[in-house]
């Protein structure tokens, strides 16, 4: 329940007379509606008022809920009716107070930006008295409720008057809560009329009113009162909650690459080797494929010395580059590509948190293009040429349709490492942290050359190993994102 939710809840409470107890000495409401009318006949006779149209009777099947013995049901428009504002023209509008103006109150005024307006006094007709209510009655802002200063008020709003002279048989502010309350809002914001148009007296002809005696209805406004500042510390703990909530995810899945990159995240098993045979294993493979010419020697990289290290793995484990791990490194097509055509070309805009998103893509049918720039499963890209905060972001091709890859992309292959694990360390915190501090800036945009990645260290646990990290971290993401959604 948000505070809005929470506060609907509390004004529901009160106009059902849940909110306060109540009391014998204070009297009935039918005492007071036998005021009320009484008035409203002699102002009539004195021709102060006209009389109004009479209204149809109140039938059960109308009563939308169970009221205290002591309230009684009236129709809104037998109480009070509603009196729309006035529209001078906008040559009279005046940003400065002269003599004989008034300030023209507009919706914008009663939000936390108001813009003052004065007209010429006799250029209005409808006027409010502080602490009268005004209703908005147009488009977005119909549900709007305010409590009026004194001046004049434009067409947007209608002022919510009594047909009745003594203003202490109905509380203002008890008038003020009952707009606010779902009874009202549903009517208003449910009337088809309403969005263009505007709702006026005749819309409210079938809106009831819950009237309590006026003392419990100064009462009712005093307890919702004293509610109010606890709503108010409500919604900042529940927004603060929100913020969290949708944060955990982010910040889990961070914990969990932290924890699987460093060894935390399953257990370490013996009979699966170390990762110094795989790295041997790794250094073989190399050296055949270079010998069948089918991937390029490359220059040694130095030895990652202990000063390296950013933090501890298992004994089992080992650190390593992506240069001394991965082949085939290289940028990728230049050639402007097309709407259309044979293969898709994926760019900087495809990669979406570690995975190819096929959306927007844009195509070749160059087969020289296809031949040298084709994706094979397991590819990782890398993008080099990006903002300062998406620099260095990666994903995984898994060859959910043939494509080659642009430019602003690197492709690397990891050899004999299992290159989801991979995929998932250039996703940690400790990944980004690489990117961000060997970014080359310039104007509008940031860059990561080959060479730079190349020697980007990671720690590289045993095959299987690696294979049951990835498990384990899709498991968790997969509990995660349930949490986010």
């Amino acid at each position: 329940m948000n505070a809005q939710e929470l506060k609907n809840s509390i004004l529901q409470l009160a106009i059902q007379g849940k909110l306060v107890e109540q009391r014998e000495e204070e009297g009935t409401a039918k005492e007071l509606l036998d005021q009320i009318n009484e008035e409203k006949l002699n102002m009539i006779k004195e021709k102060k008022i006209k009389k109004h149209k009479k209204l149809l009777d109140i039938t059960t099947k109308e009563i939308p809920f169970d009221i205290p013995v002591n309230w009684e049901w009236v129709r809104h428009n037998n109480l009070l009716e509603i009196i729309g504002g006035s529209q001078p023209p906008k040559a009279f509008f005046s940003d400065v107070k002269k003599d004989g103006y008034i300030r023209l109150y507009q919706i914008r005024d009663y939000g936390s930006k108001p813009v003052p307006v004065y007209v010429p006094k006799d250029k209005v007709s409808k006027f409010t008295n502080k602490g009268d209510v005004l209703l908005a009655r147009y488009g977005a802002s119909v549900g709007k409720v305010f409590i009026a200063e004194e001046g004049a008020y434009n067409v947007a709003m209608a002022k919510s008057h009594r047909l009745f002279t003594s203003s202490e048989l109905i509380d203002s502010k008890y008038m003020y809560y009952y707009y606010l309350a779902p009874l009202y809002q549903s009517l208003v914001r449910q009337n088809s009329r309403s969005a263009q148009a505007g709702f006026n007296k005749d819309d409210l002809d079938s809106l009831l009113f819950p009237l309590p005696p006026i003392r419990e209805q100064k009462r009712i406004v005093a307890k919702i009162e004293e509610l109010l500042p606890y709503i108010e510390q409500y919604n900042k703990a529940y927004l603060e909650v929100e913020k969290l909530n949708k944060k955990f995810p982010e910040d889990m899945q961070k914990s969990i690459l932290q924890y699987a990159i460093q060894g935390k995240l399953v257990e370490q098993r013996e009979e699966e080797g170390a990762a110094e045979e795989l790295y041997q294993e790794i250094q073989e493979e190399k050296k055949r494929l270079i010998e069948e010419g089918k991937i390029k020697k490359t220059k040694a990289l130095p030895e990652i010395s202990e000063d390296e290290i950013p933090f501890n793995v298992p004994e089992s484990w080992k650190w390593v580059s992506i240069g001394q791990t991965c082949a085939n490194v290289m940028y990728g097509t230049s050639k402007k590509s097309s709407k259309s055509g044979e293969v898709p070309v994926l760019r900087m805009g495809n990669l979406q948190n570690g995975k190819i998103d096929y959306n927007n893509l844009v195509y070749t049918s160059d087969k020289k293009e296809v031949e040298k720039y084709k994706l094979e499963e397991n590819d990782l890209l890398f993008n080099r040429t990006n903002s300062q905060e998406l620099v260095g972001k990666t994903a995984i091709y898994k060859k959910e349709q043939p494509a080659i890859f642009a430019g602003y992309l690197v492709k690397f292959t990891p050899i004999l490492v299992n290159s989801d694990y991979l995929n998932y360390v250039m996703q940690s915190d400790y990944y980004w942290r690489y990117c961000q501090t060997v970014r080359s800036d310039a104007i509008g945009q940031s860059n990561i050359n080959a060479e730079k990645l190349k020697r980007f260290i990671f720690p590289l646990p045993p095959l299987n190993e690696q294979k049951r990290i990835v498990r384990k971290i899709e498991e968790i993401l997969l509990y995660a994102q349930q949490l986010k959604s």
